[in-house]
């Protein structure tokens, strides 16, 4: 943890000095805050005086004032410093973990007073929101998802959207990668198109908080090995077949019933019945196609 000891600063008694001591307590990663210890502490830089009496110290932190009461006990002798004020504060930082802090202080006594005085100090950056990205891919193929992580100590937990179909990838993973094949029954979330597009959403954990989700949009294309199976029965509907063995051309009706097997719950776009050259297309089953 940092700390800082500001000044010497001045008064308007030129042997009496003060020291703002500025220590970082703590920070939580979860809130993203930091705590802080703050003193200050006057002197004298000639030996043989004393000074003490009665008055107040004020201190501003961050973006707050605050006030001590001083008394006659506490005597500001020669180069051992003297506590006037100390306090405990948490300071926010900014979205990003950074925060440059204002600390300063000024007194009104009876011996002794002085301007605000103070500076900035630049306080541990805490670190953040890690990151990821993911590529595009297909669908039943693996593909790698990278994270950045902002501090060694983060976890990730990996999820997918696509459609109505959702799922969690991995939990609270300490790896920088992921490989995640994408299943193909996610074809089933496009039925009119080539591609189907994914929402990954990762969530960081410093410990068990959660410090926030981030998300990136893919696309997956759907494989060719994702397309029905089917079969179908002819049927003579003149029943010319039964006097001559086979459908006879220009005799003969033929009825055509399809039977399809979906490929991973992907609908069927369209069905077209093709015999002898001539295309029906839109129909699965016919009531009778000249033959």
């Amino acid at each position: 943890m940092a700390q800082w000891k500001l000044g010497p600063y001045d008064t308007n008694n030129q042997y009496i000095k003060y020291h703002i001591h500025v220590t970082e307590t703590s920070q939580s990663v979860a809130n993203n805050t930091t705590t802080l210890s703050i003193t200050v502490n006057f002197y004298r830089t000639n030996s043989g005086y004393e000074s003490y009496g009665s008055g107040t110290l004020y201190c501003k932190i961050y973006d707050t004032w605050y006030e001590q009461a001083i008394t006659s006990s506490q005597v500001i002798k020669y180069a051992a410093e003297t506590t006037l004020f100390s306090k405990t504060v948490t300071v926010p930082h900014t979205a990003d973990g950074v925060r440059d802090c204002w600390v300063g202080a000024y007194i009104q006594h009876d011996v002794v007073t002085s301007e605000h005085q103070g500076r900035y100090v630049t306080l541990t950056t805490i670190p953040r929101m890690s990151s990821f990205s993911a590529p595009n891919g297909t669908l039943g193929s693996a593909l790698k998802i990278s994270i950045t992580r902002k501090s060694d100590t983060f976890t990730h937990t990996l999820t997918y959207k696509c459609g109505s179909a959702s799922g969690t990838i991995v939990t609270k993973t300490t790896a920088t990668s992921v490989n995640w094949t994408p299943p193909l029954s996610l074809a089933a979330q496009n039925p009119t198109g080539v591609n189907v597009p994914i929402t990954l959403t990762m969530t960081a954990y410093s410990g068990s908080d959660s410090l926030g989700s981030s998300s990136v949009n893919i696309s997956c294309a759907i494989p060719a090995s994702v397309a029905p199976t089917c079969s179908f029965t002819l049927t003579d509907v003149e029943n010319i077949d039964d006097i001559y063995g086979s459908p006879v051309q220009n005799l003969s009706r033929i009825q055509v019933d399809v039977a399809a097997t979906l490929a991973h719950g992907s609908p069927i776009k369209s069905y077209t019945i093709e015999i002898n050259g001539a295309r029906y297309p839109g129909i699965w089953k016919s009531t009778g196609i000249p033959w």
